[in-house]
């Protein structure tokens, strides 16, 4: 274990401690032994991370004047680093290619087991990771966070639930909390792999052109593996469908109603090639597109919703695919840094195949071998209110509500004669003429029969209604 990964485990233990805590205050108050204890060790893991930290700047100190180092009476040359001659391989030193290149050649028998093959060197897993955040992927977009374990929870406040500091007077003491209230995320390291055939004649080239083929391949089958795992879990929530003859005005809801102010300001609108064509047709009462160049960054493109810009970014179809039975064209739109977190062991493993054959491929036949690639990471909803996922089906038809259910009853189903209805705990759900669903707010359903409501009523009939489109359903009540 190197001074990084020690780190990384110290801070993973630390935040096991500051979880305990967490529970142990909510549980039994700043005083009980279980609280004192993780706090102190808490403090413990601090001291031994700012020592870490120290030790850490030092081994990468990089001195500019100072004696050369010698061997037999000669200087010795300082080790070679790779630049732009070989872009895969650049930063990373010329040992460290030689030795991944022979643990290529030498068939990969090394960590098999439980590890399943040659574990990729730290440094190298830092170059293709740095090359994968070079190209066009979604990592930035959500949050990711580095593990040592293959299980854990880690413990966070989602934005409804943070609530801010009580104000306290100057030299008053601090009043307790009432019930903090924290959400917990589970996770599980999955093992993801792919397939890489090469002729027999490439592992007798160069050093270079071996450690190149390989940390390219593995860039790439990262990359994609990444952005799949991303949009399904994207994808995981019931589609909201948009109008496409609302123009403007379908997106529009979806940014005020169904996600609000909470997460509009860091939102961005994710859609495919599919998806930029609907969104050009897109125009003011002036006919002026309501796409247009971000001033301050030319390259990125914003769409005008209303009273906000909003972010634009597009995916080839391939990385966010259009339904191709359907024909709807995907848009995941809000803030995925709060909706979704991967967990990253960050951990590369490459095994050399014994097997003849691979699908259709004859390797014994064609002159070839196979390596096979594992990377381990997994991916959870951290917040499922910080996005929207909506479809919509380029010059369809208008998508209207259909009908109207009771999918979670309300907190109060009886009363007595002359009270109110109350909708609280209430959760209606609309299904449109597309067969996309979305939860209705309760302001917006109507309690026909629910106002000063008399004896023996057993039912009340809710409606919603949504362009020009009138839907119902009914409720049981017990009404004595």
């Amino acid at each position: 274990m190197n001074l990084r990964e020690k780190k990384l485990d110290i801070l993973n233990k630390r935040q096991e401690q500051i979880e305990k805590a967490q529970a142990a205050l909510v549980a039994s108050g700043s005083g009980s032994e279980e609280y004192q204890a993780a706090m102190a060790a808490v403090k413990q893991y601090n001291e031994e991370l700012i020592e870490l930290e120290r030790l850490i700047v030092e081994a990468e100190k990089s001195f500019s004047a100072g004696p050369v180092p010698v061997q037999g009476g000669m200087p010795v040359p300082a080790a070679k680093v790779y630049g732009d001659e070989h872009p895969a391989l650049k930063g990373l030193k010329a040992e460290t290619v030689k030795s991944f290149a022979a643990s290529i050649r030498k068939a990969m028998t090394e960590g098999t087991g439980s590890a399943g093959g040659y574990t990729v060197p730290e440094d190298v897993v830092n170059r293709i990771y740095s090359l994968i955040e070079a190209e066009d992927n979604m990592l930035p977009y959500v949050t990711n966070t580095p593990v040592t374990t293959n299980s854990g929870k880690r413990t966070y406040k989602t934005r409804a639930q943070k609530v801010g500091f009580s104000t306290v007077a100057e030299g008053a003491a601090m009043g307790s909390v009432a019930n903090p209230t924290f959400a917990q995320i589970s996770y599980t390291i999955a093992k993801r792999g792919g397939y890489l055939p090469v002729t027999e004649e490439l592992l007798e080239d160069s050093d270079e052109n071996i450690a190149s083929l390989v940390i390219a391949w593995l860039v790439d089958e990262a990359r994609v593996t990444i952005n799949k795992n991303i949009v399904a879990k994207a994808e995981s929530l019931s589609p909201v469908g948009i109008d496409p003859t609302a123009g403007l005005d379908g997106l529009l809801r979806i940014l005020t109603s169904l996600l609000g102010s909470a997460f509009r300001a860091r939102s961005t609108i994710h859609t495919n090639d599919d998806g930029l064509l609907w969104l050009l047709t897109l125009k003011d009462k002036n006919g002026r597109a309501l796409m247009n160049a971000d001033p301050t960054q030319p390259a990125r493109m914003l769409l005008c919703v209303g009273p906000v810009n909003v972010p634009i970014k597009i995916w080839d179809n391939g990385t966010l695919p259009t339904d191709s039975v359907s024909g709807k064209v995907p848009f995941i739109i809000g803030d995925l840094q709060e909706g979704i977190q991967r967990f990253d062991r960050r951990q590369i493993t490459v095994q050399r195949l014994t097997e003849a054959t691979v699908g259709s491929l004859n390797l014994a036949e064609m002159g070839m071998v196979a390596f096979k690639a594992t990377m381990r990471d997994d991916y959870q909803v951290r917040d499922s209110a910080a996005w929207v996922y909506a479809t919509v089906i380029p010059g369809g038809s208008a998508v209207t509500p259909v009908s109207l259910a009771v999918t979670h009853a309300p907190t109060k189903t009886s009363y007595t004669a002359g009270q109110d209805f109350a909708k609280a705990g209430m959760v209606c759900t609309v299904t449109y003429s597309d067969g996309s669903t979305a939860a209705v707010d309760n302001d917006k359903i109507v309690a026909l029969n629910g106002s000063a409501m008399t004896a023996g009523t057993t039912s009340v009939t809710l409606l919603y209604t949504e362009s020009g489109v009138i839907v119902s359903a009914t409720q049981a009540v017990t009404v004595s």
